[in-house]
């Protein structure tokens, strides 16, 4: 019976300092980057808008109580 040889590659010397790397690829995400800060912001300004609307409303319940 033959011995089962693996198929390995030669490791291969690489030089980390050689060649100058390529940019990394950038993401969906960095794409779309100032769309994303404008949608952000439309969203943390209407949150603060409508806490403040309820904590108006809020110490208005208050002031009827008393």
């Amino acid at each position: 019976m033959k011995p089962h040889l693996l198929r390995v590659r030669p490791p291969a010397q690489i030089d980390l300092f050689d060649c100058a790397a390529a940019p990394p690829v950038l993401t969906s995400l960095e794409l779309n980057h100032d769309d994303l800060v404008a949608l952000l912001s439309q969203l943390i300004w209407q949150v603060a808008h409508d806490a403040e609307a309820n904590g108006n409303l809020e110490k208005s319940d208050e002031q009827d109580q008393s």
